[in-house]
């Protein structure tokens, strides 16, 4: 259904349009890479730092994508203040965040919550840019702040919400006859909306993906981009893998113990 990752990484630099960022993503998530992903498109450059397979920061030369400029945005701060500590924050050569705790502008709590929520932010603006060119490099810029995305939550919420849809048609495809199923032996899924959820428990019954609409009660774009995450996390996949990987488990499990006589 997909490239195994590995495979997706072995190649350092390419197109989101031939390699998607979900699948990206994934695939450092699954080799716990620690390495940047500096992305490119026209005038605009992100480079994401990933430690052992999560981002944890993300620098980007969009002015709204600064931290400043997000809390402004969202209400944490006046425009004014944005302007005053900013100033400070370049003669004195302090972050901007530790400046503003200092102030007393926003709380460590506070500043931690917005840090992770900005850092999300950055990140699924990624997946709407699908002309952008990609390079892996090895070196890695150790972030000050200590926030960390969870990726699978990152991919699920991507996928549903901003990736185009020709992109998850182009790169999800299957025979109308082929049926889906939910993966068994998962240790760790992302949290499910209700909506996920709904989908995720029809795939109980082994549909095929017209009688998940069915079922379901959604559009096509909502069904194909959950599927799509889905599969890609390996929560769900076609029911020929299903069980497959339910065979795999039931060899591996261990001997009953045989009952004394």
């Amino acid at each position: 259904m997909f490239p195994l990752p590995s495979q997706v990484l072995r190649q350092r630099e390419g197109l989101l349009a031939d390699t998607p960022f979900p699948l990206l993503l994934h695939a450092l998530m699954v080799e716990e890479r620690t390495c940047t992903l500096e992305l490119k498109v026209r005038q605009r450059e992100k480079r994401i730092t990933f430690e052992d397979g999560a981002p944890v920061a993300c620098n980007s030369n969009l002015l709204h994508e600064t931290l400043g400029k997000y809390l402004v945005e969202k209400g944490r701060l006046t425009e004014g203040d944005y302007q005053k500590s900013l100033a400070e924050s370049v003669s004195s050569g302090m972050q901007l965040g530790g400046l503003l705790v200092q102030k007393g502008l926003i709380s460590p709590f506070d500043l931690y919550k917005q840090l992770q929520a900005n850092l999300a932010h950055k990140l699924l603006d990624c997946f709407r840019w699908t002309e952008a060119k990609y390079r892996l490099i090895a070196d890695v810029e150790h972030p000050d702040a200590t926030v960390r995305a969870n990726t699978a939550q990152l991919i699920l919420t991507g996928v549903s919400t901003q990736l185009p849809f020709d992109t998850v048609a182009t790169h999800f495809t299957f025979t109308d006859d082929r049926r889906f199923g939910q993966m068994p032996g998962v240790e760790s899924a992302p949290k499910l909306s209700s909506k996920d959820a709904r989908l995720f428990q029809a795939l109980r019954q082994r549909p095929t993906f017209n009688e998940l609409l069915e079922r379901t009660g959604f559009d096509m774009d909502s069904v194909l981009r959950r599927l799509y995450a889905l599969c890609l996390l390996g929560v769900a996949g076609f029911a020929e893998d299903v069980d497959a990987r339910a065979e795999e488990l039931a060899r591996k499990a261990p001997a009953a113990p045989v009952p004394a006589p």
